[in-house]
């Protein structure tokens, strides 16, 4: 009887520790991890500023449109403010300034916009709808989009250049 449970408790004590892994192994496993991050990480670097640039866009033509449609609702012109010094904009609508991003490069053109020093253009929307004829860029490196704003309409169309 007492045998039996030697080879019993025997049998016991290797089968746990045989269940899970050693030390090493789980070392072995964590550098492996931590090689493949290294290795993909660099990759991921553009498609985040990608997608960072695409974000700050689109929020800016969203301004753009609500100070548009701000304008033929109350029957009032409304502006939107691009600083490209301090790299923000901000509306009549939504006065509170909203950041580019310190990497991003801001540049706004066109015949109808107001330039005020240092580096501050004006967009004015009218209450019929229409606007001045404005290109605004954004980039980041060899990246950029441009919010173009027709002079009839005020509408905005967004040209990404990826």
């Amino acid at each position: 009887m007492r045998r039996a449970r030697r080879n019993g408790a025997s049998r016991t004590t290797s089968a746990r520790r045989e269940a899970g892994f050693t030390v090493v192994e789980l070392l072995a496993a964590v550098a492996i991890m931590a090689l493949l991050a290294v290795i993909v990480s660099p990759r991921l670097g553009p498609a985040r500023e990608t997608a960072a640039l695409k974000a700050t866009v689109l929020a800016l033509d969203a301004q753009l449109r609500s100070a548009r449609a701000a304008a033929v609702r109350t029957s009032t012109p409304q502006t939107v403010v691009i600083d490209m010094a301090a790299r923000t904009y901000a509306s009549s609508v939504a006065p509170r300034p909203r950041a580019f991003g310190g990497w991003l490069n801001v540049s706004l053109d066109g015949p109808g916009v107001e330039i005020e020093p240092p580096a501050v253009g004006i967009i004015r929307f009218q209450p019929d709808g229409s606007a001045c004829d404005a290109t605004i860029r954004v980039a980041s490196g060899a990246r950029a989009a441009e919010v173009r704003i027709d002079w009839l309409t005020g509408a905005s169309r967004i040209v990404w250049r990826l």
